[in-house]
């Protein structure tokens, strides 16, 4: 059966550095995403045992509208809408989620405490509530869930970069595979702790170049790509200029909700993403050669189950201002790294000779990053205590 791939790096004209610069670049990244893996648990098991004010506020302190249910959510259930600012706590002035740890470390869950808001009218509301414990269904679904399926998908970038580093195919799954496992993995984070929102930021923007490029590139090189070889790096910097212009505006604290224009604008580039994702592929699949057709209608089911929840949420809340995100929706996320991956083994774009002889290679790299992650979590357990 014929192997499905696109031009090897050696085939590439240039300089020695122009050929090994795409597979560094993209080795940066999984290496960024490892190492961030391991440092999201802490930030979130940190956050989790305080006690909870019933909301998440975002680094400019305004409540987002995302919970479960009232139950359990008492800044919710006492009247705090979308879109209001925490002010303060007990008197005590909170103007990041520093100052706001710092408030609520003398109190217990069950005590009183008072809530200072303003309203998106400007007006000043006082609410008084009982601080809670963080519910369980709320860590399994906005925590434990997300940083589950980004796992899987960091996963299947390591192991597709690992074997197919030398193409373009195998690069572009990879950034991709990363992007949404960065993506998952920090929201959490973006929901409390706003330690990596901005990185957080780029992922998002990252989401929708990379996806893109991907199904121009996977399983094989589209002929417009060897037309146009470059087209592949416009969605990409278009995503990460979307990105640029958010942070700008993440912390301007004088005009609080300014970010939230330019993450309804990534949203909406995602949206368009992977609806052109799903439909080349499935353009593909009906005219390219026997084996990509096969090929195309799995990848294309599978990227259509993963994506369309999701997809159909960004496009109705950037437009139409849908309910609070669900991160439910990233269920469906888990099936298309399992689908892409069997695709690539049953497609064999996994040669035997390649497996063998990095085998070695990558058996040791996985000692080194095991022992990288027990030493990450020695030092950060420690050092994450304060947060």
């Amino acid at each position: 059966m014929e192997d499905i791939c696109t031009r090897p790096l050696s085939a590439v004209d240039g300089p020695v550095w122009q050929r090994s610069l795409p597979q560094a670049l993209v080795l940066v990244v999984i290496l960024v995403g490892l190492l961030i893996y391991a440092f999201v648990p802490f930030l979130a098991l940190s956050w989790i045992p305080r006690p909870f004010i019933g909301g998440f506020v975002e680094q400019t302190m305004l409540f987002n509208g995302i919970l479960l249910s009232e139950e359990g959510w008492p800044a919710y259930s006492q009247g705090v809408t979308t879109g209001d600012r925490l002010l303060s706590i007990d008197g005590r002035s909170v103007r990041d989620v520093v100052e706001m740890k710092q408030a609520l470390a003398p109190y217990q869950v069950g005590d009183p405490v008072t809530l200072q808001v303003q309203t998106p009218r400007g007006t000043t509301e006082e609410i008084q509530i009982h601080l809670a414990a963080f519910p369980l269904d709320a860590q399994l679904t906005f925590f434990y869930f997300p940083y589950l399926v980004g796992l899987l998908y960091l996963v299947a970038a390591v192991w597709v970069f690992a074997i197919r580093r030398g193409y373009a195919s195998g690069r572009a799954f990879s950034l991709f595979s990363v992007s949404v496992a960065l993506t998952c993995g920090l929201l959490f984070d973006a929901y409390t702790t706003h330690f990596l929102t901005g990185l957080w930021t780029v992922a998002l923007g990252a989401i929708g170049g990379s996806s893109v490029a991907l199904v121009l590139l996977f399983p094989r090189e589209d002929p417009l790509v060897k037309q146009h070889p470059r087209i592949t790096w416009l969605a990409m910097i278009f995503g990460l200029t979307l990105a640029a212009l958010a942070l700008t505006s993440l912390y301007d604290f004088r005009s609080p909700p300014a970010y939230w224009l330019f993450w309804r604008l990534e949203t909406i580039f995602i949206a368009c993403s992977l609806i052109f994702l799903l439909a080349w592929s499935y353009f593909r699949g009906r005219t390219s050669w026997p084996n990509d057709r096969e090929q195309g209608r799995l990848i294309t089911l599978a990227a259509l189950v993963s994506f369309a929840p999701l997809g159909l949420w960004f496009l109705t809340n950037a437009l139409f201002h849908s309910p609070g995100f669900s991160p439910v929706l990233i269920l469906f996320l888990a099936i298309f790294p399992i689908v892409s991956g069997y695709t690539v083994q049953r497609y064999r774009m996994v040669q035997s000779d390649v497996v063998l002889s990095l085998g070695l290679q990558y058996g040791l790299l996985s000692i080194l990053v095991v022992l990288s992650y027990a030493l990450l979590s020695a030092g950060l357990g420690l050092g994450l205590v304060s947060l």
